[in-house]
């Protein structure tokens, strides 16, 4: 086939949706099926132009003039757009594999230099079914580097790619699967544990996992058996400094060596001095030493024009020999290089006592020696700021540099320069991303940084800093997370997550400053919420209240923290405990705007809770006070949320009318405010309410509208409730097409968010589908799988609209009897894995 004119009408089709022009674009997809071989995809083109051809005439005009039709024309627009790139994809990319994209999130790693043999000889090993290669070896060696480079290099093998896993950052097993499952964006639910939700979401996949830096971490090694006994397509590599032993058969531990460096032969000869390694090396020879290829490669980072030459072949292989081939100190020595005349003159500065010794003698002393050495070229204001950057986990920002270094004037008027400058000495490292710049330092540097720290009797200050640093980053945070402004400090505090943990390890632990583990907790409600870290912040905000019994605003707020985060988990008997506490507290102090504007945020899950436990009249009492407290406040964002909660309230006592009365107050707010966040939580609610009331087309209308702010924000979460609504309303409509698409993308985005209450939602609308589709055997199957996996959850009813239960319900009744359902138990899917892949499998063949 001959591609260049289908792709050209791809690029056609999106111009012509991206000017609103749906009848020209639909015409182009026309002309497009006749190109498409692969079936699935040939349907779905069909399926398309279908969706238009099936419409009334009324509402073909009414595409074709886009008057009075922008529901129907942005719920076609984006089904185009999606199948456009399921058809770029399938024909217009290039066929190299090395060429295609795959997920993961390693595509920013440069190639690695060097470690032929040990690639070579670890993409072997997963080639041929081990399914956890353990690389350890001394620190700075360069086990990150290989186990990225293997990983990029047999990227194809895994169908759902190759990721990164940092564990530095956190220091318990039990922390593993949350640092797992973070990496992978998957949300927390209140249904399982996150190891269990880990396990099923990794049960299906073809992926490979490098675990980086699991050494310091206690038990972390049951965890991966477990880990891998229960996800059977996954593959792990891990590094480590230290040999993990396991009883495994596909179980594999690999030592790295150096890099291959110039050594003298024979090698009972003394240390060679640079005049011998002149003599005795080719030039040629010697550029062929990956460490001498890293010395360069790095240098030419420093000066462009540096290159091996016959006046300092001799110095550089000397250089590389006495630091034993380690990648960190041949890097590190190589940085320097600027700083003095020649390599001849950088060698004669190391110190031949610290590096006067056979290799293989003692490489980590060598290490750590390059890194004494590299310290010691630093001025001594570069010294301390080296120093505190060690109290950071995770990489920090030039403005927290700044403010850890308040007080220190060898530093405050340089810190920019400075940061350059270890930059340049490669102590640490510079990282731009979504125009925001971070710095990392190599764990080994920072070990050497933080004794250092200690030796200078600078950690106790440096840590109090640090966490006064975060302290008042999330509380100014909370401040623009609760407006229009969200996202970016979502986004911030997350890539700060880590040194969000320390600062609150710390004033756990630190005598008299339990106040401040408090108020980070309380102020980081809406992070952990927004982010569903709920596991994780409970686990916080519960030490915080138990290390410290006050009646202050700070209790209080870390209550709320606590009772919002119970809620969102289900757990309303704590919800409840908590929140009450945290009512009486703020009614106990002055009311201060600020204590105000806490107790109704307090209220307003309050009432929510008091609704589930069917005190629905105090619920209504505690969101109306709720409101009049923002109100008085000026609090805008606060009572849009209030209002949309109000309507909840009503919703839950059938007071339909009223409540879209304050669902539409909530949504003039939010589009005053712009709210990203907002705007599609309150437009959902109307059009489920819309729903319940059967005005089914302001309903559709409503959850269109929610979808395209929810997919703007990458909001999955909510992108999921959504699809799943409007597949319910399109049933009502006869649209069963449509409904099994919303469907079965609802359940794509479950994979990450794992809401099994969502998954039998969406299965029940599939089965309705099914049975209207006269598809039997597949409704017998959904039916069934539908069942197990709300026994298996201890789901009594799940569909809220009386009406679409109604369908279900009697649907059901045809696929009762022994004989249609006997095939189908033979049949049914066990995990959430398999439930969903057979249900996107139906979705396909309808």
């Amino acid at each position: 086939m001959v591609l260049s004119e289908p792709c050209e009408r791809i690029n056609q089709i999106r111009k012509e949706i991206q000017k609103g022009d749906t009848k020209k674009a639909l015409l182009e997809f026309i002309n497009l099926v006749e190109f498409v071989k692969d079936a699935p995809l040939r349907d779905k083109l069909i399926t398309l132009i279908a969706r238009f051809e099936n419409n009334s005439e009324d509402e073909r005009i009414a595409l074709i003039t886009q008057e009075n039709s922008q529901s129907i024309i942005n719920q076609i627009n984006n089904s185009a757009l999606g199948y456009a790139n399921d058809f770029e994809n399938k024909y217009c990319k290039s066929s190299n594999k090395n060429e295609q994209k795959n997920p993961g999130n390693l595509s920013d790693y440069p190639d690695l230099i060097g470690f032929k043999k040990e690639l070579e000889e670890i993409t072997s090993f997963l080639k041929n079914g081990i399914r956890w290669v353990v690389l350890h070896g001394h620190g700075g060696v360069g086990k990150t580097r290989i186990a990225i480079q293997v990983a990029k290099d047999i990227r194809n093998e895994f169908d759902d790619g190759i990721w990164l896993i940092e564990l530095d950052k956190i220091k318990t097993a039990e922390q593993v699967p949350w640092a797992i499952s973070k990496t992978l964006a998957i949300k927390e639910t209140s249904d399982d544990s996150a190891d269990e939700q880990l396990f099923q979401f990794l049960s299906t996949k073809k992926m490979l996992l490098i675990l980086d830096n699991l050494e310091h971490i206690t038990g972390a090694a049951d965890f991966i058996k477990t880990l891998l006994q229960r996800c059977r397509t996954i593959q792990l590599i891990v590094t480590s400094r230290k040999l993990i032993r396991s009883n495994l058969g596909w179980a594999q531990n690999y030592f790295i060596n150096s890099l291959e460096f110039p050594y003298p032969t024979p090698k009972d000869k003394p240390m060679p001095p640079a005049e011998w390694i002149k003599e005795t090396l080719e030039l040629e020879r010697l550029s062929q030493y990956d460490a001498v290829k890293l010395f360069i490669h790095t240098a030419r980072r420093i000066d462009q024009k540096f290159d091996l030459s016959t006046e300092n072949a001799a110095a550089i292989a000397e250089i590389c020999y006495r630091l034993e081939g380690l990648a960190l100190a041949v890097e590190l020595a190589a940085a320097n290089v600027n700083r003095f005349d020649s390599p001849l003159k950088l060698l004669q500065n190391l110190s031949l006592n610290d590096f006067d010794r056979e290799p293989g003698n003692g490489r980590q002393k060598t290490m750590s020696a390059t890194i004494e050495w590299s310290y010691r070229l630093l001025t001594t204001g570069e010294k301390q700021l080296f120093r505190f950057l060690s109290v950071f986990k995770g990489g920090f920002t030039e403005s927290s540099a700044l403010k850890i270094s308040e007080k220190t004037e060898l530093i405050l008027k340089n810190v920019k320069d400075m940061l350059d400058s270890l930059v340049e000495n490669n102590l640490i490292s510079k990282d731009k991303k979504q125009g925001r710049t971070r710095y990392r330092m190599h764990n080994l540097i920072k070990e050497f940084a933080y004794k250092r720290l200690i030796e200078h009797k600078e950690q106790g200050m440096l840590l109090k800093r640090h966490t006064e640093c975060y302290l008042a980053q999330v509380e100014a945070a909370e401040k623009v997370i609760t407006s229009s402004h969200q996202n970016d400090s979502l986004q911030v505090l997350e890539e700060e997550h880590a040194n969000l943990r320390t600062a609150l390890e710390w004033s756990l632990s630190y005598k008299g400053k339990e106040e401040f583990a408090l108020r980070i907790a309380g102020s980081l409600f809406w992070f952990w919420n927004l982010q569903s870290h709920f596991s994780e912040g409970r686990m916080y905000v519960e030490k915080a209240l138990q290390a410290r019994n006050s009646l202050t605003a700070a209790r209080a707020k870390a209550l709320y923290c606590a009772g919002g985060l119970a809620f969102l988990q289900g757990d309303m008997t704590t919800s409840n405990r908590h929140l009450t506490e945290s009512e009486s507290i703020w009614r106990s102090l002055n009311p201060s705007p600020e204590h105000q504007r806490g107790l109704a945020f307090t209220l307003v899950i309050l009432s929510q809770v008091k609704v589930d436990q069917g005190e629905s009249m105090e619920g209504l009492t505690q969101i109306k006070e709720s409101e009049l407290i923002f109100e008085n406040l000026n609090d805008s964002w606060g009572l849009a949320l209030a209002l949309n909660d109000h309507g909840n309230v009503l919703r839950s006592k059938g007071e339909y009318q009223a409540a879209l009365h304050y669902y539409n107050r909530g949504l003039g707010l939010w589009k005053e405010l712009q709210d990203p966040w907002g705007l599609p939580l309150t437009l959902s609610n109307i059009g489920f309410v819309a729903s319940l009331m059967q005005d089914y087309k302001e309903s559709q209308r409503c959850l269109n509208e929610a979808l395209e702010y929810q997919r703007n924000v990458a909001d999955n979460w909510g992108l999921a409730e959504t699809l799943k609504c409007l597949g319910d309303v399109e049933i009502h409509l006869g649209q069963y097409q449509n409904a099994r698409e919303n469907y079965c993308e609802s359940m794509k985005l479950n994979r990450v968010t794992g809401r099994k209450q969502l998954l039998v939602a969406c299965l029940e609308g599939l089965c309705i589908v099914a049975h209207a589709l006269q598809e039997t055997e597949q409704a017998a199957l959904l039916f069934v799988t539908t069942d197990f996996l709300r026994d298996s959850i201890g789901l009594f009813k799940n569909l809220t609209d009386n009406a679409l239960n109604e369908k279900y319900e009697s649907a059901r009744k045809n696929y009762t009897g022994a004989a249609a359902l006997r095939p189908a138990e033979t049949r049914t899917r066990k995990t959430l894995e398999e439930i969903t892949d057979y249900a996107l499998s139906f979705g396909k063949e309808v």
